[in-house]
């Protein structure tokens, strides 16, 4: 699968699920790029004084305290390709590189740890890749935070995105866990931009000062639970053609909308969701669309309920009104000349006599 790479711009936490993760940058290897396994293979890194281990699940391979910096180079700080052996990214800094910081294409059994990329195109690009584990990493200031694409049963967990124009782009991606993130000033792709996936856990993130929160595109049986949106711009999260969604426990403040759903987004269901401070709590122009015990308390508090139903209800009272004024105008035309007819005949009579 081809991938097209394109580029970019603290902050304080707003939830007590996320944790002050960048990194110790004290003592590092400082490398080259590189790649597995055309520069090393796995067998010649762990010979290295930055990597160790075997690559079993016991053992992994750990690459650990490199700092890379790639000098606006088009080509990635690390990429590692086709490989199923265990092996670990960690406490380590990538930035500088126009394509981007980590590269994982059909990869299984990575993790990144507790590393920091910034001032890359992609800062970590995930591909065609499965049992992938991301935690604690400080993304700062790439155009693509991170990028999850052909992903499936992998995890990314207690990581800062922020100041790039997309947070996390996730496209073509099942059954993976986005859990206790922070992502803050991302502009115009947003906190999570969201393609073409399903079955995917958004739980206890906190989104802020993004442009949107959240944009699910075709996205379909998605849980976001127990997420945190506030002041970001437009709409905290905008639903496109993307049905079947459970939406609980979220608390949504600060926005244009705060929740948005266009035609084709159908049989979402929102429970016990907090909107609070928003201009309009809920646009919803899809159909069967269910809303449970959510609590609304704003300035202004809307809820537009924009359904097929609806427009056809709407329209039957339009119509209806519009018979009634023409039906009301009959009458007084009637009654004027009914009256007309009575004062000519008196004038005709008193004109006899």
């Amino acid at each position: 699968m081809t991938y097209t790479v394109y580029y970019l711009t603290s902050y304080k936490d707003v939830s007590e699920n996320i944790i002050d993760n960048k990194p110790n940058t004290s003592n590092y290897f400082e490398l080259s790029p590189f790649r597995i396994p055309q520069d090393y293979t796995w067998v010649e890194a762990a010979m290295q004084p930055w990597c160790s281990g075997a690559g079993t699940e016991n053992n992994p391979y750990i690459i650990s305290s490199v700092k890379i910096d790639a000098q606006n180079q088009n080509i990635w700080c690390l990429s590692i390709e086709s490989t199923s052996v265990f092996f670990q990214i960690k406490d380590s800094l990538f930035y500088n590189a126009e394509i981007g910081g980590i590269s994982l294409y059909n990869v299984q059994n990575g993790e990144i740890l507790n590393t920091t990329c910034n001032n890359n195109h992609y800062g970590i690009f995930v591909g065609s890749s499965s049992n992938i584990l991301m935690e604690n990493n400080y993304i700062d200031g790439n155009y693509y935070g991170i990028g999850i694409y052909s992903t499936f049963y992998s995890e990314l967990l207690q990581s800062t995105i922020l100041n790039s124009y997309t947070g996390i782009d996730f496209m073509n991606s099942d059954n993976n866990v986005i859990s206790a993130c922070d992502m803050r000033y991302n502009s115009y792709g947003g906190g999570l931009d969201m393609y073409e996936s399903l079955n995917n856990e958004i739980t206890f993130n906190s989104f802020s000062y993004n442009d949107p929160a959240i944009h699910l595109t075709r996205c379909h049986s998605n849980t976001f639970d127990q997420n945190t949106l506030t002041s970001n711009e437009n709409a905290g999260i905008q639903f496109f053609q993307s049905s079947y969604n459970m939406f609980t426990k979220n608390t949504i403040r600060d926005h244009s909308t705060a929740i948005l759903l266009s035609s084709q987004s159908n049989e979402n269901t929102f429970t016990e969701n907090t909107l609070i401070d928003n201009n309009v709590c809920i646009k919803d122009s899809g159909e069967g669309n269910v809303f449970r015990d959510n609590f609304c308390g704003s300035t202004l508090t809307i809820i537009i309920i924009i359904s097929s139903i609806t427009i056809f209800i709407s329209t039957l009272i339009i119509v209806a009104l519009v018979a009634l004024v023409v039906i009301a105008k009959k009458r007084k035309k009637k009654k004027r000349m009914k009256l007309f007819d009575t004062t000519t005949r008196t004038a005709e009579t008193n004109g006899s006599n």
